[in-house]
């Protein structure tokens, strides 16, 4: 392992630039530091498996990620340990399986329509309408209700966001210090809460076929019957807004620029959305019958997963990958390096969404893609995120052609989630005017 921290960027700067410095040493376990910390970077899916498969209790999360993540998220499932932990997972769980998920494809679709339609012709950055359209989406799953005109509730949701990347970078002091920055990030939290909670009470007992994700959280109930007290549940529908909401956005973001760059594969995709008879309002039959709707969405996730990184530390001295590492040393679990490694993805920086179509399903080795993490924190909402991005990418390809505005892709950066660093900017026009041949 080579020590190579004076010339690498800086985690608070440029924390995607130092994940790539460290994949660019060629070492499975490379060496970085977080401020005073040493750190190490690993991207090969045996370590990974190790790490959160074989040897979760080894690599908990640590102190700084609990300490960035709990004033904005509280004790969800993202912040949560131990025996709380592995209730809120009993009870959260089953309100995102296929069985409740499935009955919101009405809501993807009908939300990704109204949006095609209103979205502007021409030069526009998408950023913006993705992030509009994931939150109408994520509004009407939890609480039954769009929530487009919510501007202030985004922007808090902003402001929380970065200040917890500032403090991941170890760049911030302690939430409980009163700085201008903590002062504002408490405020937006305090803003969100008391958002959130007016939503909450305003949800009603609807029919079963309709209940929300809200619905179905309030009717769970762990081995002694006890439902969730109110503090728990609004941090568990924080944490599953923040998930659904700016993890979707940056994802569809990423899919529409690639789409608009790679012509062929958006044509085709385009193709078999009209052979499939998907002329109208697509459904859930409709889009089993569009597998490479999903295959498009899966690559966009190879390329660009917004969850890039993933923190453990060290609970004790031990050895990882024939690497001695002291207690407390933290650990860098990089799907995207993972993602772009050219011996588990041949020619690894292609856009090919047939790589996941059913010829090629057994090509990629275990554990090599990881949008979603893997072992017993995996993301609950995984089937959801999923099955939103096929809805999305196929409903909005069906009623809108993309081209790209500028030559260049956009460059990413690494806040939370891997996200368009300067937006996304396409010029959008309507499928039927679009050149044939």
């Amino acid at each position: 392992m080579k020590s190579w921290t004076d010339r690498t960027p800086r985690l608070a700067t440029d924390a995607l630039g130092l994940l790539e410095a460290a994949g660019a040493t060629g070492d499975e376990v490379a060496e970085v530091r977080v401020g005073p910390l040493k750190a190490v970077v690993i991207s090969h899916p045996t370590l990974i498996r190790e790490v959160l498969v074989e040897r979760p209790d080894d690599f908990p999360k640590g102190r700084r990620q609990h300490a960035a993540l709990r004033p904005v998220l509280g004790y969800g499932l993202l912040t949560s340990d131990g025996d709380l932990h592995r209730r809120q997972r009993r009870l959260v769980q089953p309100t995102l399986v296929p069985a409740e998920i499935d009955r919101q494809v009405g809501v993807m679709v009908d939300e990704a329509a109204a949006a095609a339609d209103a979205w502007p012709r021409g030069v526009c950055d998408v950023v913006p309408l993705v992030n509009a359209l994931a939150m109408d989406i994520v509004g009407r799953m939890l609480f039954g209700r769009a929530l487009r005109d919510e501007g202030a509730l985004a922007a808090s949701i902003v402001t929380a966001f970065e200040w917890e990347m500032r403090a991941l970078s170890g760049v911030v002091a302690p939430a409980w210090v009163p700085t201008p920055g903590n002062r504002r990030m408490r405020a937006a939290v305090a803003s969100i809460d008391a958002r959130l909670n007016e939503l909450a009470g305003q949800s009603h007992a609807p029919p079963a076929d309709s209940r929300t994700i809200l619905d179905a959280l309030r009717q769970r109930r762990d081995a002694d019957g006890m439902t969730m007290a109110r503090p728990q549940l609004l941090d568990e529908v924080r944490t599953i807004w923040g998930a659904a909401h700016e993890t979707s956005a940056d994802a569809q973001a990423w899919c529409l620029d690639l789409l608009a760059r790679h012509p062929e594969v958006q044509e085709r995709l385009a193709r078999e959305i009209d052979e499939s008879g998907g002329s109208g309002t697509l459904d859930l039959a409709d889009l089993e019958a569009i597998p490479y709707a999903m295959a498009v969405f899966k690559e966009a996730l190879r390329l660009y997963p917004p969850a890039a990184a993933m923190l453990r530390a060290a609970r004790r001295s031990t050895t990882l990958g024939g690497v001695r590492l002291r207690a407390g040393t933290l650990v860098f679990i990089s799907p995207y390096l993972m993602h772009r490694r050219d011996d588990l993805f041949p020619d690894p920086l292609r856009f090919d969404p047939d790589r996941f179509g059913p010829d090629r399903a057994q090509e990629t080795p275990r554990h090599a893609y990881l949008p979603f993490g893997v072992g017993k924190r995996a993301c609950v909402g995984s089937y959801m995120a999923l099955l939103e991005g096929q809805a999305l990418t196929a409903t909005l390809v069906q009623r809108l052609r993309f081209a790209p505005a500028d030559p260049r892709p956009p460059d990413a950066e690494l806040v939370i989630n891997l996200r368009p660093a300067r937006g996304v900017r396409l010029v959008l026009t309507d499928r039927s005017d679009r050149q044939e041949g």
